[in-house]
């Protein structure tokens, strides 16, 4: 079940990540309205793009710590 929770947590990850990019390229990859982290009234782009890159790697290393945990029957 664990497993299972790790990949849910690595794909919302990726759909942030993804998310994030098609937004910002929406508004031709625009920081001006970073500070208030809002454009047009809906949150800055890059705000999902920075939570799915600290989302992936984060979770990709818990996987592969489990991965080599089995392995070695520890």
């Amino acid at each position: 079940m664990q497993q299972f929770i790790r990949h849910l947590v690595l794909t919302l990850g990726f759909a942030l990540l993804t998310l994030g990019i098609l937004a910002w390229q929406t508004i031709n990859f625009d920081l001006s309205g970073l500070l208030s982290f809002t454009v047009n009234g809906s949150i800055h782009p890059i705000i999902p793009t920075a939570l799915g890159l600290g989302i992936i790697p984060a979770t990709l290393w818990e996987i592969l710590l489990q991965q080599f945990k089995d392995d070695n029957g520890s």
